[in-house]
C-alpha cells in the first residue's frame, strides 16, 4: 500500500471511492490482496476513530473501510460478487484436512505440555518471591 495520509482520503476524495466494508483486518488484507492481484490500488481505512484503531494497528473493533479508483471500482465490485471457480482444482477432503486434529489424537500430550509450563513459571516465581524476601531481610541487618 504507497504512503497515503488515511485522514485525507475518504469516500468524499475524487482519487479513491468508497468499495466496502471489512470486518476486520484480516478480512481487509484478503480483500486487498484478491484486488491488488489484479492490479487494483487499494486503500484500507480504520472505520471509527481514527486514534483509537491506529494504536492496535488496524485491529479495530469498527472495522476497514477499503477504497479504490473511481475507474476501477465496477471492476472492484465484479471481483467482489464473482463466484469463486474451483473448476480444475483437484482438491481431496482427506488430504486437506490432514492437520486437523482428529478424535483419535490424544489431547492430553498438549495438557501436559501446558501443565509443565506453568507449573515452571509457577516455580519460577516462587523462588523469585524467596530471593527477594531474603534480599529485603537481609539488608534490614
Amino acid at each position: 500500500m504507497s504512503e497515503i495520509n488515511l485522514q485525507n482520503n475518504n469516500e468524499n476524495n475524487p482519487e479513491f471511492v468508497f468499495l466496502t466494508s471489512a470486518e476486520n483486518d484480516i478480512n481487509a488484507t484478503i480483500i486487498e490482496s484478491m484486488l491488488k492481484s489484479y492490479e487494483i490500488p487499494v486503500l484500507k481505512k480504520p472505520s471509527g476513530p481514527i486514534g483509537v484503531t491506529a494504536v492496535y494497528k488496524m485491529a479495530t473493533i469498527f472495522g476497514v473501510d477499503i477504497f479504490v479508483p473511481p475507474s476501477l471500482l465496477d471492476a472492484a465490485k465484479e471481483l467482489l460478487e464473482a463466484e469463486p471457480d474451483f473448476d480444475g482444482i483437484d482438491f481431496d477432503e482427506e488430504e486437506a484436512f490432514t492437520d486437523i486434529p482428529s478424535e483419535n489424537d490424544n489431547p492430553k500430550d498438549m495438557q501436559s505440555i501446558i501443565r509443565r509450563i506453568l507449573l515452571w513459571t509457577f516455580w519460577l516465581a516462587w523462588i523469585i518471591g524467596i530471593i527477594y524476601a531474603i534480599y529485603i531481610v537481609i539488608g534490614k541487618l
